[in-house]
């Protein structure tokens, strides 16, 4: 499969590109669609991705976190050693000190009482609003626009040729409507470009179960320069941190109309971008997509969309 990562020799790789001490231990971590995790000395994580897409983009997440670090007031990775392969999958990596915590996701969250989710959405929200203001200039890198019309514009066209013959024609209808209206709309495109972590969910916020506080931030795969609805869709319009929580987090960081709006959209149809890199990949089945396309509503074989799972990764 195109841009899928070698057979590696990850310890191997790891120690001859990495400056970290004697290895005496190394085991798999908990590894998600796009990264492969390996940990070290119970202390180092070390994350391989998988595709070129992913290798590709991880001077940028390096640079992006390197220049937050001092600035958010939750803890976020802080990379100690990068592979100088950069771009080849199953060779470029980057490693950093382990976060302690566990996925906010499932059991954790739902069992938070309502002065817990009132916390929780005030931490979250102060964390987006200074990640949001850190300015741009700070990373050592240029930064591509990752929700430009441009780029939503050829994710749809990229949806018409490859997805729309596997979808019901009131889905196909029902996707154009919210694509070209979104594309269209003069309003859609006027926000000012932030840094934003591009994939939100509970499931990238890492919780300690003891002292029930939040222990980190992860997974900044998707991170880059964009819109801040990007993020706040995840915590305002997904449902994904529970009802009501959207109202909470907006007391310390208030969400425009015009916002809200784009959360809306990128709600039903934002992670179908995040996973059309199975399609350059070569991973991915067009089914699949059509129903993240869809919001898990449109594809032609509902039994079979069903089995297949619809979720960020929970690597670290």
């Amino acid at each position: 499969m195109k841009g899928m990562e070698p057979e590696t020799d990850y310890r191997a790789a790891v120690r001859e590109a990495s400056p970290a001490p004697m290895i005496r231990t190394f085991r798999p971590g908990p590894s998600g669609q796009f990264n492969r995790i390996f940990i070290t000395n119970e202390k180092v994580v070390f994350r391989f991705p998988r595709y070129a897409e992913g290798a590709q983009r991880l001077s940028i997440q390096v640079a992006i976190l390197r220049a937050i670090r001092d600035h958010v007031p939750l803890p976020v990775p802080e990379p100690i050693s990068a592979s100088p392969a950069a771009g080849r999958p199953g060779v470029a990596f980057v490693g950093y000190p382990l976060l302690p915590g566990v996925p906010l996701a499932g059991e954790p969250l739902q069992s938070l009482d309502s002065g817990e989710r009132a916390h929780l959405a005030a931490e979250l929200g102060t964390f987006l609003r200074a990640l949001h203001s850190v300015s741009p200039s700070a990373v050592q890198t240029d930064l591509p626009h990752m929700d430009s019309r441009d780029r939503w514009a050829d994710l749809y066209r990229r949806i018409r040729s490859r997805l729309f013959q596997h979808m019901r024609p009131e889905a196909r209808s029902q996707v154009a409507r919210h694509f070209e209206a979104f594309i269209d709309q003069p309003d859609t495109f006027a926000y000012e470009p932030v840094i934003r972590h591009g994939d939100f969910g509970p499931e990238n916020v890492l919780y300690d179960p003891t002292t029930r506080r939040v222990t980190g931030i992860i997974d900044f795969d998707f991170a880059g320069l964009g819109d801040p609805a990007v993020d706040l869709s995840v915590v305002v319009a997904s449902g994904a941190y529970g009802e009501g929580f959207g109202a909470r987090l907006s007391a310390v960081y208030p969400v425009t109309n015009s916002a809200l709006s784009c959360c809306a959209f990128y709600r039903r149809h934002g992670r179908c971008r995040r996973h059309c890199m199975e399609s350059s990949t070569g991973t991915g089945s067009p089914l699949n997509e059509a129903s993240r396309a869809t919001g898990d509503a449109g594809a032609s074989s509902a039994p079979e969309m069903h089995r297949l799972p619809y979720h960020a990764s929970r690597d670290q």
